[in-house]
């Protein structure tokens, strides 16, 4: 499929309310007053020690609704679920359920805990999907920068049919890398692979390295992909979303390639595919013929609101990847390859809330006074 230039000045943003809530349950009339039910905080699994959790922005109707999972970036070792709320509700307003799933990070948890972590999001959501008005049969993936690789992961990873397990339908990718060989990135990205992929001396696995890289599992099995990239992205190069849209054409993968002028690997790229990855999921999760509450499913907000710049994240502490992994060797054994048989630095999220912003300088903060 060819690729698509976007007119960046005719995109559209959106404004990104934010409220407080109970933990796992619905919030109260506020949200009720913009048709979204949200349920942040609900657990979905427990690995390594670590309790990881979903927020759920759920349509106010009686579905059942195709499902998208979202997950943010931050070079594998930083970010959190918050600040994906507004697109979440954005989503739920345009008739899907949401989740933002959090999910384990390097240096702490290497490859392939996070793989792991979201393929177990989806799993869990589908034996639970009658608790959130899910239709199991439709769920896809949206993720910016490391969010964005591991959404085509979940995209090419497994085989036989994309409507059970841990496999999705659809994908969407803003940013993401698809090949992890170091040397096609710069410097400043170095200790964001070296982190998520547990080099050890400088020297990252070969084997590892092919095995976290979406491009590795493409096959006539995947599912469906739209990659947008900025043109100017000087942290993940344009040419892994190419090579990307190419290795999928060979396989004969619908897909779809956005190329967006004047953006980079930053809040420029969000407000231009917005509105295009919408309606790119609408087009693969919505059925033709659909008893779907269409009342509950109205046309997605168009407000101009300008995205808040988020800052460039720190690379990790010197040495960080040395010490020995807390991911356990029962982790690696979970590894997908063993279940299936240039320019980057990730890697900013770009969706939230200037508050999550600072909640993640406030992490970093006090990671780098230890």
């Amino acid at each position: 499929m060819a690729a698509v230039v976007v007119p960046a000045a005719l995109a559209a943003s959106v404004t990104f309310p934010s409220g407080p809530a109970a933990a796992g349950r619905p919030e109260g009339a506020g949200t009720q007053a913009l048709g979204v039910d949200v349920r942040r905080d609900v657990p979905y699994r427990e690995a390594n020690g670590t309790v990881l959790k979903l927020d759920a922005y759920l349509p106010d109707g009686p579905g059942p609704y195709p499902g998208v999972v979202l997950i943010y970036g931050g070079g594998w070792i930083a970010g959190d679920k918050a600040g994906w709320e507004g697109f979440g509700r954005t989503l739920a307003q345009s008739g899907f359920a949401a989740f933002a799933v959090n999910y384990r990070l390097a240096p702490r948890d290497p490859y392939p805990a996070a793989v792991n972590d979201v393929r177990a999001s989806v799993e869990w959501l589908r034996s639970h999907a009658t608790d959130f008005r899910l239709d199991p049969a439709r769920i896809g993936a949206l993720g910016g920068s490391a969010g964005g690789h591991l959404a085509a992961l979940l995209a090419t990873l497994g085989d036989g049919p994309r409507d059970r397990g841990s496999r999705v339908l659809t994908a969407v990718s803003w940013a993401g890398p698809m090949d992890l060989h170091p040397a096609q990135y710069p410097a400043d990205s170095q200790p964001y692979l070296t982190a998520f992929l547990d080099c050890r001396s400088g020297t990252c696995d070969e084997a590892r390295v092919e095995e976290a890289s979406p491009i590795t599992h493409v096959d006539s099995s995947d599912g469906t992909m739209l990659l947008a990239h900025g043109l100017e992205d000087m942290l993940v190069p344009t040419s892994q979303a190419q090579r990307m849209a190419d290795a999928l054409n060979r396989a004969g993968v619908a897909n779809q390639l956005l190329l967006v002028p004047n953006a980079g690997h930053d809040e420029r790229l969000a407000p231009a595919v917005l509105q295009p990855s919408i309606d790119f999921l609408r087009s693969q999760l919505f059925p033709a013929e659909s008893s779907l509450d269409t009342a509950a499913a109205p046309p997605p907000p168009t407000a101009t609101v300008p995205l808040p710049p988020l800052p460039q994240l720190p690379p990790p502490a010197r040495g960080a990847t040395r010490g020995a992994s807390a991911t356990t060797t029962a982790e690696q054994a979970q590894s997908p390859t063993a279940a299936r048989g240039g320019r980057g630095n990730d890697f900013l999220p770009w969706i939230g809330a200037f508050v999550g912003a600072l909640a993640l300088i406030t992490v970093l903060f006090a990671a780098a006074r230890r």
